[in-house]
């Protein structure tokens, strides 16, 4: 059975009424509940604003991702490849082109790392099996 003071404490927590509520960041709309307002940045705000690049038509869903891309329309190049000339705009490009280009690769299961000493243990383990 509920009583007075658990409602009262219940409803002080989460029913703050009209001038106090939860308030959404994005819209600031009011709600009386926690559950409520995270209804609400689901339903309308999740991905709803978007960032377009200033020299082509797509769209990202922050600005580092905008920004990150724009670099390949002015040039700026972030990484270059220490043993190759490649170069690219993104960290995760670059560690590809690494594995994939100056990794070791596994003889028996084609399997790829970037430091000799993670594949000689691999290729043991994997001639165990």
């Amino acid at each position: 059975m509920v009583t007075e003071q658990r409602l009262f404490k219940h409803r002080s927590k989460f029913h703050r009424g009209a001038n106090s509520g939860f308030s959404c960041k994005e819209c600031l709309k009011r709600f009386l509940t926690p559950r409520k307002l995270r209804k609400h940045m689901k339903m309308s705000h999740v991905f709803t604003t978007t960032y377009q690049c200033h020299f082509c038509d797509e769209l990202f869903i922050n600005e580092t991702a905008r920004y990150t891309h724009e670099r390949i329309h002015t040039g700026i190049i972030k990484f270059e490849c220490q043993i190759c000339d490649y170069r690219a705009n993104r960290y995760s490009d670059m560690e590809e082109h690494n594995l994939n280009e100056h990794g070791y690769v596994c003889p028996i299961c084609q399997h790829k790392t970037m430091i000799q000493g993670d594949m000689s243990g691999h290729v043991f383990k994997t001639q165990d099996i």
